[in-house]
C-alpha cells in the first residue's frame, strides 16, 4: 500500500516545517514577558534555522526514486495529511495562553521537537532504500 516518495520531496518539506519552526519561536521569545524563556526560544529558532540551511546542503546529494502513485496527488496528500497533525497548527496567541510557568514552554518546545522526530521517522518509511540515509539525517 505504501508508495515510494523522493527524498528530496520530503526535504523540502522538512525544511517548510522548520521555516515554520523558526518563525513560531521566533513570535514566542518577542511576546513572552519571562526573560529567560524567551531567551530559550530565541535559541530554538537559532536552531531551526541551521537546520534549514543543513536540510539544504542534503538535496546536492540525492538519488532520485521514481514515484509510484495510485492517483495522482497521493503523496501530496498523505503528506498534507501528516502535517495537518504535526507541530506549529496551534495558534501562537493559544501556546501563549498555555504558558503558566516557564516549564510548560519547555515542555511544549519538547512536544513540538517529538513530533518532528516522529514524523521524520514515518516519512523515512516512505522512500526508497537508496535514499534513506539522507532521510535519517534529518533527525
Amino acid at each position: 500500500m505504501w508508495k515510494v516518495f523522493k527524498a528530496e520531496e520530503v526535504i523540502d518539506f522538512a525544511v517548510e516545517i522548520e521555516k515554520n519552526g523558526q518563525l513560531f519561536y521566533q513570535t514566542l521569545a518577542e511576546k513572552l514577558e519571562n526573560k529567560e524563556l524567551s531567551l530559550v526560544f530565541a535559541d530554538l529558532a537559532d536552531q531551526e534555522s541551521k537546520h534549514i540551511v543543513d536540510f539544504q546542503k542534503l538535496l546536492g546529494s540525492l538519488k532520485d526514486a521514481p514515484l509510484n502513485e495510485s492517483f495522482p496527488g497521493e503523496y501530496q496528500e498523505y503528506v498534507k495529511g501528516l502535517a495537518e497533525n504535526h507541530v506549529f497548527t496551534k495558534g501562537i496567541d493559544e501556546a501563549i495562553g498555555s504558558i503558566k510557568e516557564p516549564i510548560d514552554g519547555i515542555n511544549m518546545a519538547i512536544k513540538f521537537e517529538q513530533e518532528s522526530i516522529l514524523f521524520f521517522h514515518e516519512l523515512k518509511e516512505l522512500v526508497s532504500p537508496g535514499n534513506m540515509g539522507v532521510i535519517n539525517n534529518l533527525y
